[in-house]
């Protein structure tokens, strides 16, 4: 991890000053910070989360590949970096350091690869989410690899409806562009690329916007490009995770709830559809994609002012719910697992990586 007198001082205030400086994905201090404990957690339940966390990661460090990857997948090895380097206090295991910037030299150097399966299929998705871990250990050497990869996201943004393609050849979708902008918003914090572009973003928010549906809920895709998306993934897209997706992606695009209908309806359909016991509209397959997703959002839409209260339904509590239910989903020697193939989610290090990522989200302010 670098020294904190090693990052420029303009960084610094870009951190400090941004808003929206996520938890998961946020360039990392010299030391972890305490993580204080979320008030709608009480002490006993944040107790045995983080004892899963500490069971978790240890499980998940020693998943890696001799190559430092896991399974040899780059939004994957982000997925698990992350999990691993946000885990609270106390709970990462020893190496969790040296295995981080390994895995991060591990993602680099994909670039210089070309790329097969799923990460051909879905370039702009693959690379949005493997920069992720790499800027979260803010390495000025790392710079011209985060710059390269906002400049090949924002290759990808339609001109005309302002969504992000998952690929040159197809149209843009809505979890595609929620991901690309994730990452050219954490990449602002350690890029040469400065600002995050305004004209950029206030496209993709309309585009997202314009992806609403009468019921708060999200279509994948703008009307007129939904009948030629290919029937690839976008079929077993959940409701819910859709909706998650969508609600997530505004809110870094600088929408606010109580000042944005798409943001306000969002909420409003996930009150009323929420729950942790399933991907909502897809029963068990792809629950560990939906509940990090959502839990992302809705720690997101809190830190940007949201308050669940008694008009929040569903939302209520959510934060102990999450943590429940993933407790009782943990095996007793430390990962998660999916026997459901759909989402890719039967590769134990991604339910687990995802698992981690949904504890450790719900258990922060």
């Amino acid at each position: 991890m670098p020294r904190l007198h090693s990052i420029p001082f303009r960084i610094l205030i870009l951190a400090v000053a941004l808003p929206l400086a996520f938890a998961w994905a946020a360039p990392a201090p010299a030391r972890a910070a305490a993580h204080p404990l979320a008030p709608a957690v009480e002490e006993s339940l944040a107790l045995e989360a983080r004892a899963a966390i500490r069971r978790g990661t240890a499980w998940l460090l020693a998943a890696r590949r001799a190559d430092g990857s896991w399974s040899g997948h780059r939004a994957l090895t982000s997925l698990a970096v992350l999990a691993l380097l946000n885990a609270p206090d106390g709970t990462a295991p020893d190496g969790t350091a040296p295995a981080a910037a390994r895995a991060v030299a591990w993602l680099t150097a994909q670039e210089r690869h070309p790329s097969t399966g799923s990460e051909a299929q879905y370039p702009t998705l693959h690379r949005a989410l493997g920069a992720l871990a790499v800027a979260r250990l803010q390495r000025e050497q790392d710079w011209p690899y985060l710059h390269a990869i906002r400049q090949q996201l924002l290759a990808a943004q339609d001109p005309d409806s302002g969504g992000f393609r998952p690929a040159p050849d197809a149209p843009p979708d809505l979890v595609s562009t929620a991901y690309a902008l994730e990452t050219l918003h954490v990449t602002t914090l350690a890029s040469l690329g400065g600002a995050a572009p305004e004209d950029a973003t206030a496209a993709a928010r309309r585009f997202l916007a314009h992806c609403r549906q009468p019921d708060g809920s999200f279509r994948d895709a703008l009307p007129a490009a939904a009948g030629n998306n290919g029937r690839r993934a976008t079929e077993r897209r959940s409701p819910g995770f859709r909706t998650a997706a969508g609600l997530k992606g505004l809110l870094y695009a600088g929408a606010r709830p109580g000042a944005s209908a798409e943001v306000d309806a969002a909420l409003g359909w996930l009150a009323r559809g929420f729950t942790v016991r399933e991907n909502p509209g897809a029963g068990q397959a792809g629950y560990y994609t939906w509940i990090c997703t959502a839990t992302q959002a809705l720690q997101m839409a809190e830190r940007c002012g949201w308050r669940p209260d008694a008009a929040a339904g569903r939302l209520r509590n959510w934060r102990p719910r999450v943590i429940i239910a993933l407790l009782e989903r943990q095996q007793g020697d430390g990962p998660w697992r999916q026997p459901i193939p759909d989402w890719w989610e039967t590769r134990p290090e991604l339910a687990t990586a995802y698992a981690l990522l949904a504890l450790e989200l719900a258990l922060r302010e």
